[in-house]
């Protein structure tokens, strides 16, 4: 079984002290461009995520190096 544990990702979403705030601005609107499209800056470390070895460890392995079936 997986459990979902994503936080909803917003201005407001908590990041690792001293990683740069989450911006999101508007990158297109209705009204001028005919679609509507955001811009999103993040830092690694905000909202739910998980650090592969590689975060840590030279030459470690990326998370997709990983069998879904490790994380249940």
């Amino acid at each position: 079984m997986l459990i979902d544990l994503s936080v909803a990702l917003n201005e407001r979403t908590p990041v690792y002290p001293g990683d740069p705030a989450t911006k999101i601005s508007s990158a297109g609107t209705f009204d001028h461009n005919g679609y509507q499209d955001h811009y999103i800056s993040i830092g690694t470390h905000v909202g739910t995520h998980m650090d592969a070895p590689s975060h840590m460890i030279e030459g470690g392995k990326n998370l997709d190096e990983f069998p879904i079936e490790r994380f249940s």
